[in-house]
Formats: C-alpha cells, sequence, structure tokens
C-alpha cells in the first residue's frame, strides 16, 4: 500500500484485523516515509479465538445438534389446546461469551422462550420451543433458525398436527319446556349420550353445576 499525503493535511488508512486460528497475534507494520531518516512502526495486537459450545435438544434420547445440517424436532399427533415443549440447551466451554438470536417464520401457535441472550463462559442457557394450537393447525417442516453470534448457525425444523377430539353428542340443545314452580318440584330428566368415536381414550370435563370428569 502507498500514497501521497498532501501538506497540512491527513489521510485515513483503514486496519482490518481477520484471523484464521485461535491464536495471540502481534505485529509491527512498517511505514517508510520518503526522505524521513526512519519508518513509522505501528504495533498491532490481537487475538483469535473460537466459540467453544454445544446445542443439545434435552429428549430421550439426548440429541446433539450440527450446524451441518437440521435437526428434526417431532411432536406428534395431539389435540388443540394441548402444549408441546422442546427444550434446547446452549452450553458455553469457551473463555468468553457469547450471544445468541433465533429467527422463525411467523406462526402465533409457536413461542420460543427466551429468542435471545447471552450464554456466560462456563454457564449454560435452557431455551424452551413452545407449540400450543387452540385450532386444528398443522406444523410441516417449520423452520427455526438458532444464530450463535460471531459463531455457526443451527436449522429446526419441527413437525407436529393438532386436532378436535373425536367426540359426539346425542343432541346440542335440551327444551325442558314449561316447568311448574312448586315446594317440592318433580325433577324433569333427559339424558345426553356421549359417544367416543376417536382412536384412543379421552377425559372429558362438564361446566355443570357439579363439575364432572369423564374417562371412556
Amino acid at each position: 500500500m502507498s500514497g501521497v499525503v498532501p501538506a497540512l493535511s491527513s489521510l485515513p488508512i483503514e486496519i482490518t484485523f481477520t484471523p484464521k486460528h485461535e491464536l495471540t497475534y502481534n505485529y509491527n507494520l512498517v511505514c517508510n516515509v520518503k526522505r524521513k531518516a526512519r519508518p513509522l512502526i505501528l504495533n498491532v495486537k490481537g487475538e483469535g479465538y473460537k466459540i467453544h459450545h454445544t446445542v443439545r435438544v434435552i429428549d430421550t434420547p439426548l440429541i446433539e445438534a450440527q450446524s451441518t445440517q437440521p435437526t428434526l424436532l417431532e411432536l406428534g399427533d395431539f389435540f388443540i389446546n394441548e402444549k408441546k415443549t422442546k427444550v434446547i440447551q446452549l452450553t458455553n466451554s469457551g473463555e468468553f461469551n457469547f450471544d445468541f438470536v433465533w429467527k422463525r417464520a411467523v406462526n402465533k401457535y409457536v413461542t420460543i422462550t427466551p429468542d435471545t441472550g447471552t450464554v456466560k463462559t462456563g454457564g449454560e442457557v435452557k431455551i424452551e420451543l413452545n407449540y400450543l394450537p387452540i385450532a386444528e393447525h398443522e406444523l410441516k417442516n417449520y423452520k427455526a433458525t438458532l444464530t450463535i453470534v460471531s459463531g455457526p448457525r443451527y436449522e429446526f425444523m419441527m413437525n407436529a398436527k393438532a386436532r378436535r377430539p373425536g367426540v359426539k353428542l346425542n343432541q346440542n340443545l335440551f327444551d325442558f319446556g314449561p316447568c311448574f314452580v312448586t315446594g317440592n318440584p318433580t325433577a324433569i330428566k333427559k339424558m345426553l349420550y356421549i359417544t367416543n368415536v376417536d382412536k384412543q381414550a379421552l377425559t372429558i370435563e362438564t361446566n355443570f353445576e357439579k363439575k364432572t370428569y369423564l374417562d371412556f
């Protein structure tokens, strides 16, 4: 690199440090000035370091995520209003703190907590990926990306399907009609039949005056 600095002026020079290895660097940069007996010496120091970390899915069995390929998260089939959670654990085994951030497609049923943060040296952070659908909904290869700042990225693909339980009532309306109000009223009874046409057993909760739980 060379140039000319006009009289009574200055010239900015940008110095970039891009380490390739995890080492401590110490350089002397020499700037020769014409008609000057000695060159100008600039000492430049820096340290290159890698982020030493692991990203794991707390599951059975434990899954260690790889930055080279997506990690599949299967949440299975379940009923609406159920919450499914996967826990991602970040561990910092290096000498420096590092930051992380999540990016994902917009979906009102999916939350990530926390979606940004710092993992201190020698520490760990657990992140919850929650899926709580309140209507019939399906996740198919839903992508969420974890980025380690100044480090690698990890992709997670989520699959799940939420459906309504297979329950049928023999009727949806009971009309008891006019009833006499007496000191000892005679109860009028009607039968409500609940039929389970689902593939699995269900628990039914009513909001009658006395709550009832039915397993069938």
